[in-house]
């Protein structure tokens, strides 16, 4: 291929008329480096990750708002029937500290075994389950929510 350039500069250079010295030498053509289909992926890889750390956020959002089945809803002591967190959220700042502590410090938490086998919500449920107090089982959940 090299051969075939050259002889190519070299012919044109020949038909051209004669401008430089004859003195002059041809200078060799420079190479041309091919951008090989690893550096394109390269570059189209930050918009595709971009795209699907969105679409992970998304799909986050929207198993916060998942209901549980009839069956499977959280029956509060004394209290409501909760098929969501955004209820759990609700009910937990109105339910009563010896409806807090019946649940959350008895045989481990109820609170975060729900959102963890139910609710498939592992992340929120080790957070729920570290949570002594009201205040800060309200917190979490509210930070989880947003």
């Amino acid at each position: 291929m090299r051969d075939f350039l050259n002889k190519l500069v070299f012919k044109k250079a020949a038909e051209a008329p004669v401008t430089a010295p004859a003195t002059a030498t041809l200078a060799k053509p420079k190479v041309a480096y091919k951008i090989t289909p690893m550096a394109v992926t390269a570059k189209k890889a930050a918009p595709a990750a971009k795209k699907a750390a969105k679409i992970k956020t998304e799909e986050k959002k929207t198993a916060v708002l998942v209901d549980a089945q009839n069956e499977q809803c959280f029956w509060v002591n004394n209290g409501p029937i909760l098929k969501n967190l955004a209820e759990l959220k609700q009910a937990a700042e109105e339910m009563t500290g010896e409806q807090f502590d019946y649940h959350a410090r008895r045989d481990g938490n109820d609170f975060a075994k729900w959102a963890d086998e139910v609710l498939g919500e592992k992340a929120l449920a080790k957070k729920l389950s570290q949570q002594k107090t009201k205040l800060g089982f309200i917190k979490v959940l509210a930070d989880y929510l947003k």
